[in-house]
């Protein structure tokens, strides 16, 4: 009796169907590759970003720069046996009943709408955290619930089952918000994957309401054009930005180096002025304005301790040049107070790396 019922259960769940095909695929085909990443990881608990980067996850400096096919191949992937659990959970019991009330078809272009959305709109909150990486369905799995909440407010569905179903999703959707907030998970495509959902539930409707014979082909139509608008203009804005923050960054990097090359060469004088350290002075603190313009492209906690350690490494620079100066022309009284300065530019080079 007992293996009867395990049997049943996972026909029910697990084994496509009519009106239930993509629900079960998509289950298996994420199983799959959580096993996949597991085993190259050789961690079935909680996996390295090296290897979920290797695989196809999504990172503002690998997706932002064209490889755009990360926002739906990180859809797939997941943070080890938990991440994996919670969401699959979550597939299961939406799709078993979202994909039998509108059919595997629609359901299909709709779960992948809302992913790629919850990736575009993920690449567009933290292109600031260049380092992130973002995997998981949660975005397609939001977008599910908010589809699932737009049509429950329409009359697609029963008067008398509108409430308790409202309550339900409702109750649900604060909860998975909730925890997404305080666990610190990726809100942007949680959100961005939820709103799609509502918007793609209402445009359902209207179409099924008023262009009731075009709408097999043209609701998926109209999503595919949707997802192109998403890659072919929102990515690439968000890119622009990307490469802005990336050539800040690369001028910053390369005025440091100009300035520690400038001071090479004063140093291989015979003799170098007192006055060069207040030419060194300024510079520096030309570049520490130039620092700061860092942190008028967002307020990341990436680009803070970035800008954090650029001010700590300037500071220590200004006093670095003065002591090589004054060691240059015979103070050898400052020797001990540069192999400080140079002890603590070593820590900051190698926190930075």
């Amino acid at each position: 009796m007992e293996e009867d019922k395990r049997i049943n259960f996972f026909k029910l769940h697990f084994t496509p169907r009519r009106n239930y095909i993509v629900t079960p695929i998509l289950f298996h085909f994420n199983f799959l590759l959580y096993l996949i990443v597991s085993v190259a990881d050789r961690n079935f608990l909680f996996p390295s970003a090296e290897t979920i980067l290797t695989l196809g996850g999504d990172t503002p400096t690998q997706t932002l720069t064209g490889a755009y096919w990360r926002i739906i191949t990180a859809c797939f992937l997941h943070f080890g046996i938990l991440h994996f659990a919670a969401n699959m959970l979550a597939l299961i019991q939406l799709g078993k009943i979202i994909e039998q009330f509108i059919g595997s078809f629609r359901f299909a272009f709709v779960y992948f709408m809302c992913g790629i959305a919850g990736g575009v709109a993920s690449n567009w909150w933290y292109y600031q955290e260049w380092s992130a990486v973002s995997v998981g369905a949660s975005g397609a799995i939001f977008g599910l619930l908010g589809f699932f909440l737009a049509l429950v407010t329409t009359d697609r569905v029963r008067k008398e089952f509108r409430i308790p179903l409202l309550k339900s999703i409702g109750t649900s959707l604060l909860l998975n918000l909730a925890i997404s907030a305080f666990a610190n998970f990726n809100n942007a495509a949680h959100i961005g994957g939820l709103l799609t959902g509502i918007a793609t539930g209402y445009l359902m409707w209207i179409l099924d309401k008023y262009v009731q014979r075009a709408t097999k082909i043209l609701f998926p139509a109209l999503l595919i054009v949707v997802t192109f608008v998403l890659f072919v203009f929102l990515v690439p804005r968000i890119n622009g930005k990307f490469d802005e923050m990336s050539d800040l960054l690369k001028r910053i990097d390369s005025t440091k180096k100009s300035m520690l090359s400038d001071l090479d060469k004063n140093l291989q004088q015979d003799s170098i002025p007192f006055s060069d350290t207040v030419f060194f002075n300024l510079k520096w603190n030309q570049f520490l304005k130039k620092n700061d313009s860092l942190l008028l492209l967002g307020k990341s906690e990436t680009l803070k301790e970035n800008h954090r350690l650029n001010k700590n490494e300037i500071e220590l620079r200004k006093q670095e040049s003065i002591f090589l100066i004054c060691i240059h022309n015979g103070d050898s009284l400052k020797v001990n107070a540069l192999k400080k300065v140079q002890q603590q530019l070593s820590e900051i080079n190698s926190s930075s790396q």
